[in-house]
């Protein structure tokens, strides 16, 4: 993994906060451009598409959904291919809790990156970035019990199901909570 160039973190933050973009054998996380918020709303649209948020849906209007992109989230990336730099993902730390030491892991991305192996790369590269900018105890990560777990986030151990949390297109479905912990991520 190597570093280069600015972090997307929310648009009013301390550009003083900014840390650099990782870059992996396949994937690059990079700050995220104005362009992808289109990419990142088709992915959010696309039914039975892979979900770590509480974005049901079909349910945002496109003009309104940079918005929520940045809503309740610290930091975040674009997810690219180094092979031809197409978007095919986006992963963020919201809900990020200092004082208690957490914060949630959300992903979406395109159903082909999921089997290339991709998500695993940029799972990793971002927790590893978590877990050394911030003074967490864990992060935590949501996702629909139909959801492929990346290996990395095999590591997340299973703390609960939140029965008939999510209202989806096909009616309620269960959420799955995971976390891990800085010293089980690290070791």
């Amino acid at each position: 993994m190597s570093l280069q160039g600015d972090t997307p973190f929310p648009p009013e933050s301390d550009p003083a906060a900014r840390t650099a973009s990782l870059i992996g054998t396949h994937v690059m996380l990079r700050p995220i451009d104005p362009h992808d918020y289109i990419g990142f709303y088709w992915m959010e649209q696309t039914p039975g598409g892979k979900m770590g948020d509480d974005i049901p849906a079909g349910s945002t209007p496109p003009e309104a959904y940079e918005g929520l992109v940045w809503d309740g989230t610290e930091a975040q990336f674009a997810v690219t291919t180094n092979h031809d730099g197409s978007l095919i993902g986006r992963i963020a730390a919201q809900d990020l809790d200092l004082r208690n030491g957490h914060a949630r892991l959300h992903l979406r991305f395109r159903d082909d990156a999921w089997a290339a192996g991709w998500v695993d790369e940029a799972a990793t590269m971002f927790v590893s970035q978590l877990f050394e900018t911030f003074p967490l105890f864990k992060v935590y990560w949501e996702h629909l019990p139909e959801s492929s777990v990346p290996a990395p986030l095999a590591r997340f151990a299973e703390e609960g199901r939140l029965r008939g949390h999510v209202w989806r297109h096909d009616g309620r479905s269960d959420l799955i909570l995971r976390s891990v912990t800085r010293d089980a991520w690290l070791s």
